[in-house]
């Protein structure tokens, strides 16, 4: 399956008033599902906020399979108990999914090959680090260096995005945006909810 092909939405509305899913993920042939990033959240917090957005059935959904909750839950006093309040609460047709630290770690290990002990401020810098040579490996393959300009793209466009652009047109690098004059040419910067969006008109170009 093509990255391309998954639709990743962060801060996913879901039909109550200030009610958004961390991360919506539509698979294609396969039903949505939602992820809950809670690290370092009090327990009560993590029952309120799932009993929230996810406690009761309606077409919000849209037919999802699953709620991913990743969390600490080494660091949480009786937690068999708080994961069975958690899926006691989950609306009709909704399961929960418990990604703790040594799954998530085993995941990054498994995916990018690196072996950390703990998620930690060290440990994350060095994670967004492989993270990024890996979408610029997948983005500009032989082509890749480490380079400011490589990763502007990957910033603007997406490592899949840019994967389609060299792979269609034959561009390198320099040549996805080559420098000059461009008129009738719009571009929009916006951040919102805290998620910076880049939309670029680029006439008939591509």
């Amino acid at each position: 399956m093509a990255p391309e092909d998954v639709k990743i939405n962060p801060e996913a509305y879901l039909g109550i008033p200030g009610s958004f899913a961390d991360i919506k993920v539509q698979v294609p042939r396969s039903p949505p599902y939602f992820v809950e990033v809670k690290y370092g959240y009090p327990s009560d917090l993590i029952i309120a906020r799932l009993a929230r957005k996810y406690g009761t059935s309606g077409p919000r959904f849209e037919g999802a399979s699953k709620v991913i909750l990743v969390a600490d839950t080494q660091r949480h006093e009786n937690w068999p108990e708080i994961q069975h309040q958690l899926e006691s609460g989950m609306a009709d047709g909704l399961k929960l999914e418990v990604w703790d630290e040594e799954h998530l770690l085993s995941l990054i290990h498994k995916r990018f090959g690196l072996k950390i002990d703990s998620i930690s401020e060290e440990n994350t810098v060095e994670l967004r680090a492989v993270i990024d040579r890996a979408k610029g490996q997948h983005a500009f393959g032989e082509e890749r260096v480490d380079a400011h300009l490589q990763s502007s793209l990957l910033w603007h466009f997406g490592f899949w995005r840019l994967q389609q652009l060299r792979g269609k047109y034959n561009l390198t690098s320099r040549f996805i945006i080559p420098p000059g004059v461009y008129r009738g040419v719009v571009v929009l910067m916006a951040d919102l909810s805290s998620f910076a969006i880049l939309l670029t008109g680029l006439g008939e170009t591509f």
